[in-house]
Order: structure tokens, then C-alpha cells, then sequence
């Protein structure tokens, strides 16, 4: 998949931000809550994830790993994961292990709970990440893109309206 700084037509733009957003769409989103292994999906409601952590009103998941949509190394994958999860761990901000997408796209992630959107954007900013998932309790598992794929550059903006 081409990397937003490659993208050079208006048109090319237009389908590889489409692409983009399709593949996000499709990926296959995995949390990790004890010993439950729960699939999320884009668009849909997060039940058993809310269920489980009555507490959170609000949840993220964000990965550290190939950032700007390009691949790393597994070295450098994991680098970022620790980096991220000390991060975590030291804001006070409670998070469980996650796993996005599949073979060489497959990302360890974690499950945030109750992330300021504000902050949020500015960690995945920071790690060069284009796009997290973020809900509300009771609503759908959604888009939240951090980096424009069309001007790559910060842009924060949920992909199912107002910001959450």
C-alpha cells in the first residue's frame, strides 16, 4: 500500500485515502482481557469489551509499530510497543494488551481506557500512527485519523462525526 507522502495525483489521493480507510476498515482487531480474546470491528458496537471493563467510559486502541503506514523492522516494532507501554504506564492511564491486523501487517496494540481525545491525538501523532480506533460506552468502535493521508499531516478528526 503506498504511504501517504507517495500519493501524488488529487485522484490517486482521493483512492489511496480510500484504500486506506478500507483496509482500517477490514483490518481484524483483537483485545486481550484475561484469558477472553475479544475481536472488535470498525462500525459496529464493542459489547463484551464494555461489559467487561465497567469502568472506562470511553476507549482507544493504538499500536506503536510501522509508523506512517510503513513497515519496520520487528526490532523497531518492538522498540516502539515498550516505548509506548511504559508511556501508558507512567501517564496512570489504564491499558490492556491488543493485536491488530495479520501476517507482516500484524501489530502488537493496546486497549486504552478513558483517553482525553486531546491527548490521545497527540500520542498517536507522536509515534506516527495515521489512524486509532475510539468509542464511547454505547457506541460504535470507530475511526479516529490522526494523520491526513491526503496532506500528510496532523489532522484530527473521528470519522463518524463530532469528536468524542
Amino acid at each position: 500500500m503506498p504511504t501517504p507522502a507517495r500519493m501524488r495525483s488529487d485522484s490517486s489521493l482521493r483512492s489511496g485515502t480510500e484504500s486506506l480507510r478500507a483496509a482500517f476498515k477490514q483490518c481484524r482487531y483483537r483485545i486481550v482481557l484475561g484469558r477472553q480474546m475479544i475481536d472488535l470491528r470498525v462500525d459496529a458496537p464493542a459489547s463484551r469489551v464494555e461489559r467487561l471493563l465497567p469502568r472506562c467510559a470511553a476507549f482507544s486502541v493504538m499500536t506503536a509499530c510501522n509508523p506512517r503506514g510503513v513497515l519496520a523492522t520487528l526490532r523497531d516494532n518492538r522498540a516502539a510497543d515498550q516505548r509506548l507501554a511504559d508511556w501508558l504506564a507512567t501517564a496512570g492511564m489504564p491499558h490492556w494488551r491488543a493485536m491488530n491486523g495479520e501476517g507482516l501487517w500484524r501489530e502488537p496494540s493496546w486497549l486504552i481506557g478513558n483517553p482525553p481525545p486531546q491527548r490521545l491525538d497527540q500520542l498517536a501523532t507522536g509515534f506516527g500512527q495515521l489512524a486509532t480506533l475510539h468509542w464511547r460506552r454505547g457506541d460504535v468502535v470507530r475511526l479516529r485519523w490522526h494523520i491526513d493521508p491526503a496532506r500528510d499531516e496532523p489532522h484530527f478528526v473521528d470519522a463518524g462525526g463530532a469528536d468524542p
